[in-house]
């Protein structure tokens, strides 16, 4: 997680940390505060970064993936709203700018395989 960070693409963000120092010393100083902290915010870390994949597409996926595996094959409504609704959704993730397009391709890509390796 540490090496795969990019700038976050919200326009909401605010009172940025100020660039880490440039010795070898603070750089490592700086992973061990963010994984410390399981780099969630809500523990206490503060960065204007986000990591590689989203979450949020990664959950809507493995919802979808579920509903589409253990549904009954007659039931292909169901089956065809949870793929829309998939779609729609990581469409409204980017909408809102909370992760980069590549964020969402990965998430998914990532998702589907893993789901399709133990199923």
């Amino acid at each position: 997680m540490m090496s795969t960070t990019l700038s976050v693409p919200g326009e909401h963000l605010e009172n940025c940390e100020v660039r880490i120092g440039d010795s070898w010393e603070d750089k490592v100083q700086h992973v061990i505060y963010i994984w410390r902290g399981a780099g969630m915010s809500i523990s206490g870390v503060r960065t204007c970064g986000d990591y590689m994949f989203s979450g949020h597409t990664a959950v809507l996926t493995v919802l979808n993936l579920f509903v589409c595996e253990y549904t009954s094959s007659k039931l292909k409504f169901i089956q065809t709203l949870s793929w829309s609704l998939n779609f729609f959704g990581a469409f409204f993730i980017l909408a809102a700018h909370e992760h980069y397009t590549i964020d969402v391709i990965v998430a998914f890509y990532i998702t589907s395989r893993t789901f399709a390796y133990y199923h």
